[in-house]
């Protein structure tokens, strides 16, 4: 499962897989002062924990989540598995509950090796991080600029139109996190200014509209994490917020919405 971003004007695309796009969410309201460095480890450690291990069990082995997560397998004469997810949201869009409904393939419910259990814990996982990246939208929805709507919107798959000021937010978000965390061989200031210039961009145009966002770039950089980053996020898990910079930064300089399915 997966949100597959466009940036409508001009198709750019860029997919991320359920797990990495509350990493790159977790790091946008990092990036933009919403929670602490042990915060934003403790969001990373859990994503991954729901990735590896599924829903969490307590001390009886019962299933332990935020909100309401059921999980209904049914055998069906399909190709291959496609999940259909239904949440459940409170009046302001918090989504406080879901349901999944798997068709699995005849021949992979015969197999010896499959364990239905384990297969609907794994599933309740994909849908648990949805809700949790749901959730920490709206913790942070004031600091962030967002709207109850633009909070599911970010964490669903409707294919809804998305404002390109919302990919603004997050872009400086993640710019600004990806210097906290010591992630960027450029700095993003230097980054910024060469994709300006190859857009041939007046300096005083630059200057007027994005000096107030390279100064919080260069003020991140000055930041000493208090974790090593490697420990919670590497390899395509670091190279998903590089993709989600470039898709957010795609929309705010074009002045289109994005959708997400």
């Amino acid at each position: 499962m997966g949100y597959d971003i466009t940036v409508k004007k001009t198709k750019f695309h860029r997919w991320f897989s359920v797990w990495n796009w509350h990493r790159c969410v977790a790091s946008a309201i990092y990036g933009a002062g919403g929670l602490s460095d042990d915060e934003y480890k403790d969001e990373l450690y859990a994503v991954t924990d729901l990735q590896q291990n599924g829903l969490p069990k307590d001390e009886d082995g019962e299933k332990v989540s935020m909100a309401d997560i059921e999980t209904k397998i049914q055998t069906k004469n399909v190709e291959k598995v496609i999940v259909e997810c239904k949440i459940q949201y409170d009046d302001e869009l918090r989504a406080i509950g879901a349901t999944a409904f798997i068709p699995v393939p005849k021949r992979m419910s015969e197999a010896k090796d499959f364990d239905e259990k384990k297969f609907a814990e794994m599933i309740g996982g994909t849908v648990a991080i949805q809700v949790r990246t749901n959730n920490l939208l709206h913790d942070h929805k004031e600091g962030m600029r967002m709207t109850n709507r633009q909070c599911q919107q970010l964490s669903s798959m409707d294919g809804e139109d998305i404002d390109s000021e919302v990919a603004m937010v997050l872009a400086v978000g993640l710019g600004s996190c990806l210097e906290r965390i010591g992630a960027t061989d450029q700095s993003m200031r230097g980054a910024w200014e060469a994709m300006f210039e190859d857009m041939g961009m007046p300096a005083k145009v630059q200057e007027e509209m994005f000096e107030p966002i390279l100064q919080v770039f260069d003020e991140s950089s000055k930041h000493e994490l208090n974790f090593e980053i490697s420990e919670y996020m590497e390899g395509d898990q670091m190279m998903s917020l590089a993709s989600a910079v470039a898709i957010m930064i795609e929309s705010f300089l074009s002045g289109s919405p994005i959708t997400i399915e």
